[in-house]
């Protein structure tokens, strides 16, 4: 009762405290909440938030200063340097990219460093980044986290090792620096005695957080690099780059075609189903030369809705003259261009010169049409999506299960027809039969579609966002693909690659993969229905139909295989054209053979593959779309048999082996091959002496690039260094409340503008 009294005493007081809070918070705005957090930190100050290395305590305070540094490096360029090629042919700096992605975090720019690092992870080149989709994919999911702590914690980490750049170097690189990435309009000395005042700093101070950042990168440089190149490495290097073998062959291919075969009986069929019912097509070994295989991909039911572009333009309006002058003149600049003043001096002085408008009204129209046709088909797909989605109308969950889309989900076909009725359009509804991978990736339709991602402004194909739900789990998407669906959950609108048709799809239907009990298997795998021309023969599987097959193929490679041994006997007593003559003249069928010269080096189109490099193309193609999984382990397998073959064949210490007659069974290839002559052409000493310097710097800078993956990644950084937040702090620390998770923030704010434009 003593609160109550007391309260209504100074009921008066009371009132007046509230009122300047209000008004506090009024003129203050959004600004209030920073200044609570502020003040918090102040009385906080001292106070250890987290711990790491040998109990080396943070507080606010050494965030709040990492927070600027980091401000202090952006201001100072260091994001262009980071970002700079290494030379003048424009090849990337891995590990500064890398780096460049912890430290200042852009999706845009991290969206397009994701891309290039798979592009040279998947080239076969020799100073390719030997590294995975995946670990490319684990490094950007992971980059999003606090970088004023890895910024702490990498600086700390150069210090403890001794690294450190001294200022007179940074000096001089950013005198260097700045007026070149300026264009010429500023100087070092002015932007860091403009830096020193805005942040209550010394000159030498700015500097020395330069100078910290290069020692970070001193000692990324000296750590990846830190493993001796062999001897052995480089004259493995050089031999590989160098050596060439050439041989001339006559070529038995597989017919495709054989009408004299015997049909395989049951025991047959059972035998060669029992055999290989465990192994999955396409994977090639010893135990399993033809990479037979029974065991079923992964499978997935789709549902669709498809209109198609051609006959939504049949439905607008063409455009009227007074839109394409409309057009042409809100629109000049993509008519104007800079030309030569003399045609004979490309880089002499230039002119700009516009188009007539008459020049241009048939692309103006095409433009138009292809506008007005888009804009209408995403209108439809958008009122088809609100028609399926109906039933989601009032409910909310933070959750959503694949049973909840379920339970929810829209008549696709009831869609279907509203929007015919409406539009007057056809559309295209229902559900395909069980697609692998492969198979939805080949659909003639389906196959076509991309999803967009709206974080990295990248697309990816249907069937990895399609076969990464849950129930699946077949492939794996990175942080700049498209969200992972559920299952029955609406995925578009989407456009196919070609702009030909808009369609809204779904998955209703999962099965992963195994083992089927017999060889009497058989399920419908036809894609979308359009027309006609997609009601194929081949829309049903049946394992039965693989299992005859693959009897006949190897049938087939015995009937090359004694072809050839026939046209070793006719060299007994013949020349090579002699024999070639003879056998072709001797054929009932237009199959005509012929000596062939088949190559491997680098210099050519096929490059010879070691064991080294055989493993290194499979770890790069980890988390490789499965549709291609086949198509490379055949590849793959056939150049390196016929190589290890044509090399078994030329004895220790010659070059050449002529006239040799020997016959190669190459089963991932399907052919066999009757060799003439084969030549080796070796590296010599002269050739190591020039080469050696380059290529164990090649090697060198090979292997620190993939290490970089994992040194710069976060988690690892983390892991390393010991960092852990204190208990409390675990309790009101937010992950992203630096630097990072305000250009996040700002990201997703600029997403949702796109979006809404």
């Amino acid at each position: 009762m003593s609160l109550v009294k007391s309260m209504r005493k100074n009921s008066s007081k009371i009132m007046v405290f509230l009122l300047i809070f209000i008004m506090f918070g009024f003129v203050l705005g959004a600004s209030l909440p920073a200044i609570i957090r502020q003040a918090s930190n102040w009385f906080s100050a001292g106070k250890p938030v987290a711990i790491y290395g040998e109990n080396v305590k943070v507080d606010h305070a050494h965030i709040n200063n990492a927070q600027t540094e980091l401000k202090i490096l952006k201001d100072l360029m260091a994001v262009d340097y980071l970002n700079m090629p290494m030379d003048q042919q424009g090849t990337p700096n891995i590990k500064n990219l890398l780096l460049s992605q912890v430290l200042f975090p852009d999706p845009r720019m991290a969206a397009m460093v994701s891309s290039q690092l798979k592009y040279s992870a998947m080239s076969r080149q020799q100073n390719s980044l030997q590294a995975s989709q995946q670990q490319i994919d684990e490094f950007f999911t992971q980059v999003e986290g606090r970088n004023d702590i890895i910024w702490l914690l990498l600086k700390t980490e150069a210090q403890n090792a001794g690294i450190a750049v001294p200022d007179s170097s940074s000096k001089s690189l950013l005198k260097q620096m700045v007026p070149a990435f300026s264009r010429q309009t500023r100087n070092a000395a002015a932007v860091v005695n403009n830096l020193a005042g805005r942040y209550q700093k010394s000159p030498d101070e700015i500097i020395r957080v330069f100078s910290d950042l290069l020692s970070v990168i001193t000692y990324a440089t000296t750590i990846l690099t830190n493993e001796d190149v062999t001897v052995a490495q480089v004259k493995s290097l050089i031999g590989l780059g160098g050596e060439k073998i050439t041989a001339e062959t006559v070529r038995f291919q597989v017919s495709p075609f054989e009408p004299n075969l015997p049909e395989p009986t049951e025991e047959e069929i059972a035998a060669q189903f029992n055999k290989y019912k465990d192994f999955t097509a396409g994977v090639f070994t010893k135990e399993n030369p033809y990479g037979f295989g029974y065991k079923q991909p992964a499978t997935a039911v789709i549902e669709y809705i498809i209109v198609e572009l051609d006959d939504v333009e049949k439905t607008i309006d063409a455009p009227t003259p007074q839109e394409m002058e409309d057009y042409y003149s809100n629109n000049v600049q993509r008519y104007t261009s800079e030309v030569p003043v003399d045609p004979n001096a490309p880089d002499g002085d230039k002119k700009t010169v516009r188009q007539n408008y008459s020049e241009v009204v048939a692309e103006i129209r095409s433009t138009l049409i292809h506008e007005k046709t888009s804009l209408k088909a995403d209108q439809i797909m958008v009122e088809a999506v609100d028609t399926v989605d109906e039933g989601f109308v009032g409910i909310e969950t933070d959750k959503p299960t694949s049973e909840f889309y379920k339970e929810h989900a829209g008549d696709y076909d009831a869609a279907g027809k509203t929007i015919a009725e409406k539009y007057g359009i056809p559309v295209y509804t229902g559900k395909t039969g069980k697609l692998s991978t492969a198979k939805l990736a080949t659909d003639r339709q389906l196959g076509m579609l991309l999803v967009p991602s709206t974080r990295g402004r990248a697309n990816a194909g249907l069937d990895k966002v399609l076969f990464a739900i849950d129930e699946l789990g077949e492939t794996k998407l990175g942080r700049f693909d498209p969200a992972k669906p559920n299952m029955w959950q609406n995925i578009g609108p989407l456009k196919s690659g070609y702009q030909k048709m808009v369609a809204l799809v779904r998955v209703v239907e999962a099965n992963k993969s195994y083992v089927p009990e017999n060889a009497d298997l058989s399920y419908d795998i036809k894609g979308a229905v359009l027309n006609k021309a997609d009601i194929l023969t081949d829309n049903f599987y049946t394992l039965k139909d693989d299992i005859v097959r693959d009897l006949k193929e190897v049938a087939k490679l015995k009937i090359a295989k004694k072809q050839a041994e026939e046209f070793v006997a006719l060299l007994e007593n013949k020349d090579w054209d002699e024999a070639v003559k003879e056998f072709n003249d001797s054929l009932l069928t237009a199959k005509d053979i012929s000596v062939e010269r088949i190559s491997f080096s680098t210099q050519q189109d096929k490059s010879r593959t070691s064991l080294r490099s055989m493993k290194a193309i499979e770890i790069r193609s980890a988390g490789m779309n499965p549709s291609r999984t086949e198509y490379m382990n055949r590849m793959l397998a056939g150049d390196k048999q016929l190589q290890q073959m044509l090399y078994g064949l030329i004895s220790a210490g010659e070059k050449e082996a002529k006239d040799v007659k020997a016959i190669i069974e190459s089963a991932p290839q399907k052919a066999c091959f009757v060799v003439k002559d084969v030549s080796l052409t070796r590296v010599t000493t002269d050739d190591y002496k020039k080469g050696k310097s380059m290529a164990a710097f090649q090697t060198d800078m090979t292997a620190s690039d993939a290490l970089a993956l994992i040194h710069f990644a976060p988690d690892n950084i983390i892991e390393r260094m010991g960092f852990e937040w204190t208990k409390k702090a675990k309790d009101t620390e937010e992950p992203k409340d630096g630097a990072a998770g305000k250009e996040d923030e700002e990201d997703k704010d600029e997403t949702a503008k796109d979006g809404d434009a």
